[in-house]
C-alpha cells in the first residue's frame, strides 16, 4: 500500500494548499430554492460585487451585491498578476499559438450591453482551457479546474457582473503576434481574474484558523474531501478490504455531509489534525482509510451474483444431481460398498485432526478400495503448493486421468473444484466461498463453453456442494457427511462416474480426434456443419454473457453467448435478420443459428428460498440494475473488466435520473431532452427494468455463427488502418440506424471489427454484436432512442447514458470517440508505436473510466471532455500526435464547443452529427 501511494499520490503539501473551487458534481446537487446567506470565505477587496451564498445541498452562488461599485472603478479591475518563473517556463512550452483566435474577433465586435457577449466570455474561458498550458500548471494553480468553473458560472448567470474580464478581455483583443510577451500577458490577465473570482485560499489555513464551533466548519471539511477527491491517488489506492476505491468512498462522505446524514464532524478530528500538521502521505492516507472505516459500514468484497448477489441453497439439490435411482448398476454398487465405511456414527478412518495431509490420505483411500473403476480420478495441488495458498488449506479436483507424461496442472482437465480446510468458522463463509469462486472461474475460463461447474467445500467434518452456472451459484446447504454419510457418499460417487451432461460438459461441440465441429441450421432451415478453429475470445468471469468466439470455415465466426432474457428483449438473431431485410449495410450477417439450452432448463426441478445475505448487503445494492455489457480481453489495460463479462468487479448504478435544464441548452441547433418515441413494441409490453417470475436471471445459451470474420479494432497495425476502420464502423451504424431503425447501444474495441474490404461489400470496419441493440421509433420529429436500464461497455458508455438518460445515437457516437481516445492513448503504445526514447506512461488518464460509481465515471469522463482534455492528448505516443486535430475536431462535433457541454441530442436528421464526423476521419486520413 505504502509503494502505490507513492506511486500514485500528489504530495499532500500541494493538495492541500489547492483552492477549494467548488466543481459540480453529479449526484451531489439537489434543489437551489432556498439561498442561505453566509460569511465570504475570503477577504478580498477587489471583490465586493461578488456576494457568495450557499445553498443547503453545498451549491455556491454568487449573487450582485446592491453596493456594486461602478464599471470602470479601481474595486473592479485588478493590475496583472505577473507569472512565477516556472509559470513562464509552463507559458514558454506550451504556447497559445492560434488557440484564441476563433474568439478575438467576437470579442473585439462586441461590448458588455451585448446579449451575447456572455457567451462570448465563456467561449474565452473554453479555449483557455483547451490551450496546452492550462493542465500544466502545478498545484496550487489548478487552473484548468478553476477555468471550468468559472465558465460554468459565467454561462449559467451565477456571475452576474463580468467587469472582472476587462484586463483578460482587452489583452485577448490588443493581439501582437510579435510580441514574444504575448502569452504572459494572457496567463498573467487569467492568474487576476481567478485571484479575483476564485482565489487561493489555503484549506490547511482554513482548519488551523478554526474549529467546530465555527459555522463555517463543515465548509472546510467539505472542502477538504473535495481536495482528497480530485487527488490522483484517490483513483488508484484501493480499499485495505478490497472494497471499491479511495474515491468511492470520498463521494459518498461528501454526499453524507453535504446532506446532512453527518452531523457530527468529530470524526474527522484525526484527519485535519494530520493535514494541519503537514503529516507525510501515509498518515494523511491512514488517516482517510480510519474515517471511512467509521462513517461507511462496510461489508467483504463483493461475490459474483445469484440474484441480488447472493449464493443460494436450494431445495431439491440431491434429487436432480446425485439421484441414485437414475444411476446404472455400476454407480449403485460403488455406493452400497462405499457405505459400509460409515459405521452408523462416524466415518471410519476420517482423522480426529482433519489436516490436510490425513484428510487427503482419507479420501485417496476410498478411492482405491471402491472407486477405482470410476472414469474421474482425485487430483490436489497442496503437495506442489502450485497455487500458492495458505497453510492449513487443500485444493481438490475431480478430473480426467492425467497421464505421464503429462503432469502439469491444467484447469481444462478439471471437473469438479474442491476445497478443504481444518475448521469450520461459518462467520468466514465468505471468504471460503470467493476462494472456491476462484477456482471456478479458472475453470469456465479453460472451459468457456461448458454449462455449469460442479464443487464442494469441505471444512472439517462440514461439507457444501454447489453449482456455478451464468448466472450465479447455488448449493445443497451445509451438512455433517458423520451426520448424514448418504448424501456424502452420493456425491462423491456421483462426481467421480457422472456422464458429460449431468457433468455440465459441453455437448454441442462434436470432437472427432483433434477437429471439432457443429451442427445448426441456415437461414433457410437447412442443417449445416461447420469445422471451427481456434478460439479467438473467451470470458473471464462466471456470472455473465460468456461470450465465447471461434474461428471458422469459410471466413465465419461462430459465437456462443448466454443472451439475458429480460422484459422483451429481441434476440439479437432476429436484429440481424432484420438488418439484412432492410439492406443494411457494414453489419456482419447471418449464416447460422442455434439455440442450445437456457438456465430455466438446467435448473429445472429446483426450489429457490431466501437467498444466503451477507452483512449489510442490503446497504450495498451493487446488483440492482447492473448493465449487461461486454469484456475485453484483447484490450491491455483493463485492470478492472466492465459488466458483464466481469460482473464480480462491476461499478453500480445511482437510482436517481439526472436531466438538464432546458434553459440551459443551446437554441442552434435545437436540442431535445424528451423521451424518444416508442415502437408499439414498448408502449405494450415490458421493459428490460420487469422483474422475472423467477429470482435469478434467465439466459439463453446459443450459438450465432456470423460472417465476415475479422480482427478486433485493438489489433490494428497502421494509423491509417486504424482511420479507416473506425469511420467505416460509424458508416455501418449509421446505416444501421437510419436504414435499419437499429440502435447498437454496445460500442467498444470488442464490436468493431477490422475487415477485408474485398469480401465486406468495400467495408474496412464493420459492427458486430447487437446483444444490447434496441428498435427504435419510426418519427423523424425527435431524436429516437431506447428507454432503458444502463447499458454499454463502461469505459466507452456516454456521459447522459451512465447518467441513466434516454440513450440515443449521439450516445453511440461518443462512444467511437471513447473508443477511438483509448485506443489512441492506450492501446497504441500496446501495439507497438512508441518511438525508442518513450516510455508508456505509469498513470493512464483513462483509467479514471474504468473506477467507482456510474457518476464517478460520468464525472471524471465531463472533465477529460473539457479541463483535462490535453493532458489526456499528450499520453498518445509521438507518432500519434498527428491524430489530435482529429480527436479535437470530433469532440468539438458531439459537445458544441462554444455552448454548454454535454447537452441532449439534435432534432432532426441523423446527418447533422454523422456527416461531420466521417469528413473529419476522411480529412485526417488524407493527411497521413
Amino acid at each position: 500500500m505504502q509503494s502505490l501511494i507513492q506511486k500514485a499520490s500528489v504530495k499532500s503539501s500541494d493538495v492541500f494548499n489547492l483552492t477549494a473551487i467548488k466543481i459540480h458534481i453529479a449526484g451531489f446537487s439537489t434543489s437551489r430554492t432556498r439561498l442561505v446567506p453566509r460569511q465570504p470565505r475570503f477577504q478580498n477587496p477587489y471583490q465586493k460585487s461578488l456576494v457568495p451564498f450557499r445553498a443547503p445541498d453545498g451549491g455556491v452562488f454568487n449573487i450582485k451585491d446592491p453596493t456594486d461599485p461602478k464599471p470602470g472603478s479601481k474595486a473592479h479591475i485588478r493590475n496583472p498578476w505577473p507569472p512565477s518563473e516556472q509559470q513562464k517556463k509552463i507559458i514558454a512550452e506550451h504556447p497559445l499559438g492560434g488557440t484564441l483566435d476563433s474568439v478575438r474577433d467576437k470579442l473585439r465586435d462586441s461590448n458588455e450591453a451585448d446579449e451575447t457577449h456572455r457567451g462570448y466570455i465563456a467561449d474565452l474561458l473554453h479555449a483557455l482551457i483547451d490551450s496546452p498550458a492550462a493542465c500544466k500548471f502545478p498545484f496550487p494553480d489548478q487552473v484548468d479546474r478553476r477555468l471550468f468553473a468559472l465558465r460554468r458560472d459565467v454561462r449559467n448567470g451565477e456571475i452576474v457582473n463580468l467587469h472582472p474580464f476587462r484586463p483578460l478581455v482587452r489583452v485577448v483583443v490588443d493581439d501582437n503576434t510579435n510580441d514574444n510577451s504575448y502569452d504572459n500577458a494572457i496567463w498573467a490577465a487569467v492568474f487576476s481574474l481567478l485571484d479575483t473570482l476564485s482565489p487561493h485560499i489555503s484549506i490547511r489555513d482554513k482548519l488551523r484558523d478554526s474549529n467546530e464551533a465555527d459555522e463555517t466548519y463543515q465548509t472546510y471539511i467539505e472542502d477538504l474531501l473535495e481536495a482528497l477527491m480530485f487527488s490522483p491517488a484517490t483513483f488508484s489506492i484501493p480499499f485495505p478490504d478490497g472494497n471499491g476505491y479511495v474515491v468511492d468512498s470520498l463521494i459518498r462522505i461528501l454526499q453524507d455531509v453535504r446532506g446532512g446524514k453527518i452531523a457530527n464532524l468529530d470524526p474527522f478530528r484525526p484527519l485535519v489534525r494530520h493535514i494541519v500538521d503537514n503529516s507525510d502521505d501515509n498518515a494523511i492516507w491512514a488517516a482517510v482509510f480510519s474515517l471511512a472505516d467509521t462513517l461507511i459500514p462496510r461489508t467483504p468484497a463483493t461475490i459474483p451474483p445469484t440474484f441480488k448477489g447472493t449464493p443460494v441453497e436450494t431445495r431439491g439439490f440431491m434429487d436432480k444431481f446425485f439421484n441414485p435411482e437414475s444411476w446404472r448398476d455400476e454407480q449403485k454398487a460403488m455406493l452400497e460398498k462405499i457405505m459400509t465405511e460409515h459405521n452408523g456414527a462416524e466415518w471410519t478412518g476420517f482423522p480426529a485432526t482433519p489436516d490436510e495431509n490425513q484428510v487427503w490420505d482419507w479420501l485417496r483411500s476410498l478411492e482405491e478400495r471402491f472407486l477405482a473403476d470410476a472414469p474421474y480420478k482425485l487430483h490436489t495441488t497442496a503437495s506442489a503448493n502450485r497455487l500458492g495458498e495458505r497453510k492449513g488449506q487443500m485444493n481438490i479436483f475431480i478430473q480426467t486421468p492425467i497421464t505421464a507424461a503429462t503432469t502439469t496442472f491444467e484447469y481444462k482437465h478439471v471437473l469438479v473444484v474442491g476445497e478443504h480446510k481444518n475448521s469450520y468458522d461459518p462467520s468466514r463463509f465468505k471468504w471460503d466461498f470467493l476462494q472456491l469462486t476462484r477456482h471456478v472461474r479458472n475453470v469456465f475460463t479453460d472451459q468457456p463453453t461448458r454449462r455449469f461447474v460442479h464443487a464442494f467445500s469441505l471444512c472439517a467434518s462440514n461439507i457444501e456442494l454447489w453449482i456455478f452456472d451464468r448466472a450465479g451459484a447455488y448449493s445443497s446447504g451445509p451438512f455433517d457427511i458423520h451426520d448424514k454419510p448418504d448424501m456424502f457418499a452420493r456425491a462423491l460417487v456421483g462426481y467421480v462416474t457422472m456422464d458429460s451432461d449431468a457433468m455440465g460438459l459441453d455437448t454441442f461441440i462434436e470432437r472427432e480426434g483433434q477437429q471439432r465441429y457443429i451442427k445448426l441450421n441456415d437461414t433457410y432451415g437447412k442443417e449445416m456443419r461447420i469445422r471451427l478453429n481456434k478460439a479467438i475470445h473467451r470470458p473471464k468471469a462466471i456470472v455473465c454473457r460468456g461470450t465465447t468466439c471461434y474461428e471458422s470455415e469459410n471466413n465465419t465466426v461462430a459465437k456462443f453467448a448466454w443472451v439475458p432474457l429480460l422484459g422483451e428483449r429481441t434476440p439479437e438473431v432476429e436484429y440481424l435478420t432484420q438488418a439484412k431485410e432492410k439492406g443494411v449495410k457494414g453489419m456482419a450477417g447471418i449464416v447460422a443459428h442455434h439455440r442450445i439450452t437456457t438456465i430455466v432448463e438446467i435448473r429445472k426441478g429446483l426450489q429457490f428460498p431466501t437467498a444466503h445475505r451477507f452483512h449489510n448487503e442490503e446497504e450495498n445494492s451493487h446488483f440492482d440494475g447492473l448493465p449487461s455489457t461486454t469484456t475485453s480481453t484483447d484490450t491491455p489495460g483493463y485492470k478492472r473488466k466492465a459488466p458483464s463479462d466481469a460482473t464480480t468487479n462491476t461499478v453500480f448504478t445511482s437510482n436517481k435520473k439526472q436531466r438538464f435544464d432546458s434553459q440551459r441548452l443551446p437554441q442552434n441547433p435545437t436540442w431535445s431532452i424528451q423521451p424518444p418515441p416508442l415502437t408499439k413494441r414498448n408502449k405494450t409490453k415490458p421493459t428490460l427494468s420487469t422483474p422475472s417470475k423467477d429470482p435469478w436471471e434467465e439466459k439463453i445459451y446459443s450459438c450465432l455463427v456470423i460472417s465476415p470474420a475479422g480482427h478486433v479494432i485493438s489489433r490494428f497495425g497502421a494509423i491509417k488502418q486504424l482511420l479507416e476502420s473506425m469511420r467505416d464502423a460509424i458508416k455501418a451504424h449509421q446505416s444501421l440506424y437510419v436504414t435499419g431503425n437499429i440502435l447498437h447501444r454496445d460500442i467498444s474495441p470488442n464490436n468493431i471489427i477490422m475487415t477485408d474490404p474485398r469480401i465486406a461489400d468495400g467495408f474496412k470496419g464493420m459492427l458486430i454484436d447487437l446483444d444490447m441493440a434496441a428498435k427504435v421509433g419510426d418519427d423523424d420529429d425527435g431524436p429516437s432512442g431506447a428507454q432503458q436500464k444502463i447499458i454499454g461497455t463502461v469505459p466507452f458508455t456516454a456521459i447522459e447514458v451512465m447518467r441513466n438518460m434516454d440513450h440515443t445515437y449521439r450516445h453511440d457516437l461518443e462512444s467511437f470517440f471513447y473508443v477511438l481516445l483509448w485506443l489512441c492513448a492506450r492501446q497504441s503504445w500496446s501495439n507497438g508505436f512508441s518511438g525508442e526514447d518513450e516510455q508508456t506512461p505509469e498513470w493512464s488518464i483513462l483509467e479514471r473510466w474504468e473506477k467507482g460509481t456510474f457518476s464517478h465515471i460520468a464525472l471524471a469522463k465531463q472533465g477529460d471532455m473539457s479541463g483535462t482534455f490535453v493532458e489526456l492528448l499528450e499520453q498518445f505516443p509521438e507518432s500519434f500526435k498527428v491524430l489530435e486535430p482529429l480527436c479535437r475536431k470530433i469532440k468539438d462535433i458531439l459537445f458544441h464547443k462554444g455552448s454548454i457541454p454535454f447537452g441532449g441530442t439534435p432534432e432532426g436528421d441523423p446527418d447533422q452529427l454523422y456527416k461531420p464526423i466521417i469528413e473529419a476521419y476522411n480529412e485526417a486520413i488524407d493527411k497521413l
